[in-house]
């Protein structure tokens, strides 16, 4: 697709148009000032040329069209794989995320109420260790030897839960990569997305911005011709512009710029 370039300034009703370039299909336009234009001639082939700008620009149209569209797909592409990457999130945290994290928390707490038995535990036997022997009574130190049964079997209880939380964080920490890789992917489509639509936008505003500034070049070139060479009869003929050609190229330029804005709202938020 050749690029579109256009040099205009946006004058009032009254200010003669500046100088147009245009460039389409391999050809470039030149349009000088209209205040330039010193004869009838001159005034004439410039709305001639406007026209055929005008003309290459509308063949250009149709792949710019064909363009947008396929912008289009892409960003109702994304849409579809957003809700896929939020699917796949939601049941990683509903799988292995949430499930992990309430087992460790059953967990913390075993260890916690475990820790709050283990210190006791200890205080009590450093005191009756401190006795002398003779002075211990057997029936505390038969306590004491099941209270520690108890919490060597707990604490071998609590290591084989630990063990295995340890190999669960492992599959959780495995899923969370994956997921987080089909978020860089995403993000990367999102930023590989919003060039293309960035770039078409431009052309296609571009393109309905060089069509509006022909026909108006064009209008004003043969309204200057009759006001200043009124008995001149070569007046330059530029009815392509009421063409429907013409209002079906600026109509499908116009819909297809409100198609992508709506679309880049849905899909970017309007940023």
């Amino acid at each position: 697709m050749k690029t579109l370039s256009l040099i205009f300034l946006l004058v009032c009703p009254l200010t003669l148009m500046a100088q147009i370039e245009v460039t389409a299909q391999g050809t470039t336009f030149k349009l000088p000032a209209i205040s330039e234009l010193k004869s009838p001639e001159a005034l004439k082939s410039a709305a001639a040329t406007a026209q055929m700008a005008a003309q290459a620009l509308s063949g250009e149209s149709a792949g710019l069209n064909t363009a947008a569209k396929a912008t289009e797909s892409d960003l109702n592409g994304l849409s579809g794989k957003t809700k896929d990457y939020t699917d796949k999130l939601d049941n990683y945290n509903k799988t292995a995320l949430d499930p992990y994290k309430e087992d460790l928390g059953q967990y913390t707490t075993n260890l916690d109420k475990y820790k709050s038995l283990l210190g006791p535990y200890n205080s009590d036997v450093a005191a009756n260790n401190a006795l002398p022997a003779d002075k211990r009574d057997a029936g505390v130190v038969a306590k004491l030897n099941s209270r520690k049964a108890d919490l060597d079997d707990w604490k071998g209880k609590l290591d084989t839960w630990k063990g295995s939380l340890d190999t669960k964080k492992a599959g959780v920490d495995q899923q969370l990569q994956a997921v987080n890789a089909d978020r860089e992917d995403l993000l990367q489509q999102y930023a590989t997305v919003r060039a293309k639509l960035n770039t078409i936008q431009a052309k296609l505003k571009l393109a309905y911005q060089q069509l509006l500034a022909c026909k108006s070049y064009a209008e004003q070139c043969n309204t200057t011709l009759k006001a200043n060479y009124p008995t001149y009869t070569g007046i330059a003929s530029t009815d392509w512009f009421g063409t429907s050609v013409w209002k079906g190229t600026t109509a499908d330029l116009e819909t297809e710029m409100e198609n992508l804005k709506a679309l880049s709202t849905k899909v970017f938020g309007g940023n």
